[in-house]
């Protein structure tokens, strides 16, 4: 394991070398012991989720109180980051466990290669029937998404303005991902009654545009007005050109939190009703956010423009067969390391294009499955979180391009060379940019040097989807300037 003031790379595939020995040899260790029946499999993405609004209490009232629970029932990661601030990227990280510098989703037209190896690919050819349900079109089947899916579908509805020409569609609403994924999941039990199940949801909620059920914003407001959602939907719409009075972003943060506990409710209906289908009896649950969103913390609204805490750290909660909690994990993790650690908890071997590693000696737990200890191969550095933001053919608000976290340090580094240096103990704000010493500076420069090395001998360029108007005007709904 290496030193705590180390900052390592992830290793290239060619390089780290899994030894082919290694599942013949569990085989035989484990052949009798080994669990028959796999574990069904659930990952839920909320789409734009901070990490600080889990737990958060407005006016007395709890925005998340079914994800606390959940959160009692396993691990609370309270540090963990997402691979980039906007969705594409990170979610492409989220199914392969690589960077933004080796899938190569550089913009919104990126398209995932077919060559790239992908969770839901390694858990299909393993006999899981899997079905993703997504409420964001930006990850759409032709960009590479459904790569290992039996089932892939994308949502949106219309919006209803009393005008019967207008055709123009907006995010799907938890519900109807909830029914879709459901009817699909009751479908697969009928068809194929014994094989494990994998389901991808991806929720919206917490993305502009806004419009949360009156009942949530009203027990968010505590009484005070309602604010005028079609004016911040707009204002949203370009939030790193229009200035936001305090009034302003007090509105964005109060339709935003009612969004989150409107999800919230939406989530414990969805298990009340898994549960009497009795899908989580035997189930690894994850719950992640692709990214976090900016309340002008740095001058800015909306998110893809920054690699502050506020967009890069993310809500990470994990339920795994067999382990109550609740436990609280405070080590760096990464949304790299979700796919391991979810093959490992199936006793299922990683492909050596993964980067990252299982969290189960982070989580504090022996393997069933790698009976000499960590199922991790050990190629990122425990404590350590890289982030990315390479954009390409998009307006570029703030310089930021990297980023590494080394427990409470953090290096932001720009496109032009300069270092911005955080004490997140100190200064979780990080409103310091020059807070660390030299020690840490060469700590975190040489750790981000021999990133970028490293991911420039093992990614390749990605091809890309020509955009209609359509999807170009669904992005501008959504906040997304090209």
């Amino acid at each position: 394991m290496p030193q705590k003031d180390t900052v390592r790379p992830p290793c290239h595939p060619a390089t780290r070398g899994r030894a082919l020995v290694w599942p013949l040899l569990l085989v035989a260790l484990w052949g009798g012991c080994a669990k028959q029946t796999p574990p069904d499999i659930l990952i839920i993405l909320v789409d734009t989720l901070r990490a600080d609004r889990v737990g958060a209490t407005v006016n007395g009232q709890e925005l998340t109180p079914f994800l606390s629970s959940l959160a009692a029932q396993g691990f609370l990661f309270r540090n963990a980051y997402a691979q980039s601030s906007w969705t594409n990227p990170s979610v492409a990280t989220l199914l392969t466990s690589r960077y933004q510098s080796q899938h190569g989703l550089t913009s919104f037209q990126a398209v995932m290669a077919e060559d790239e190896v992908t969770l839901p690919e390694v858990l299909q050819q393993h006999g899981y029937a899997t079905g993703g349900f997504v409420a964001n079109f930006l990850v759409r089947r032709n960009l590479g998404f459904a790569q290992g899916f039996d089932q892939y579908q994308t949502y949106s509805r219309k919006l209803e303005t009393g005008d019967p020409d207008d055709r123009r569609l907006i995010k799907a609403r938890a519900e109807q991902i909830n029914s879709e994924a459901l009817s699909w999941l009751d479908r697969i039990n009928n068809e194929r009654p014994q094989a494990p199940v994998f389901m991808y949801l991806h929720y919206m909620e917490p993305h502009n545009p806004y419009d949360p059920a009156d009942q949530y914003l009203d027990r968010v407001l505590g009484g005070r007005p309602r604010p005028d959602a079609e004016e911040i939907n707009r204002r949203m719409e370009l939030p790193s050109w229009g200035t936001f009075s305090d009034e302003q972003v007090q509105a964005v943060k109060d339709l935003y939190d009612a969004e989150v506990m409107s999800l919230d409710a939406a989530l414990r209906s969805l298990f009340k009703e898994l549960a009497s289908r009795h899908f989580l009896d035997d189930c690894i649950v994850v719950v992640v956010a692709d990214h976090g969103e900016e309340f002008r913390e740095h001058g800015l609204m909306g998110h893809h423009q920054t690699l502050y805490e506020e967009v890069v750290r993310v809500p990470l909660i994990m339920r795994v067969p067999g382990h109550t909690g609740p436990e609280r994990v405070d080590s760096v993790v990464s949304v790299s390391e979700i796919a391991p650690t979810v093959l490992d908890f199936a006793g299922i071997p990683a492909p050596a294009t993964f980067e990252a590693g299982s969290l189960r000696e982070v989580m504090g737990l022996r393997s069933r499955w790698w009976p000499f200890g960590s199922s991790s191969n050990g190629t990122l550095a425990s404590g350590v979180a890289f982030s990315e933001l390479i954009k390409d053919g998009t307006v570029r608000q703030r310089p930021h391009e990297r980023a590494v976290i080394s427990a409470t340090d953090k290096l932001i580094v720009n496109v032009d060379g300069a270092n911005e240096f955080y004490d997140l103990r100190a200064d979780p704000g990080e409103t310091n940019p020059n807070a660390l010493g030299g020690d840490a500076r060469a700590r975190l420069s040489g750790g981000i040097a021999d990133f970028k090395t490293e991911m420039a001998g093992s990614g390749a360029p990605s091809a890309t989807h020509a955009m209609d108007a359509d999807t170009r005007e669904r992005m501008r709904a959504l906040g997304y300037q090209e």
